[in-house]
């Protein structure tokens, strides 16, 4: 697995799915099937602080405020 730090990209490379390169962004579940563990990227993001994670956030915020 590799994390960015600048902007919200996880890649992950399964030897069970033959090494292909899965990506995924805020808002994705990421599964670590080896020690069945799933964790959202939301939750792997919460302490870093950069443009991509706070314009999500921002978003989802504003969102929440529609909806009610």
């Amino acid at each position: 697995m590799l994390i960015e730090q600048d902007i919200v990209d996880m890649q992950v490379c399964c030897r069970s799915e033959g090494w292909v390169s899965e990506h995924n962004f805020m808002g994705d579940e990421v599964i670590f099937a080896a020690i069945d563990i799933t964790q959202t990227a939301n939750e792997i993001y919460e302490r870093v602080v950069n443009e991509d994670v706070r314009s999500f956030v921002d978003g989802v915020a504003n969102t929440d405020l529609l909806d009610r």
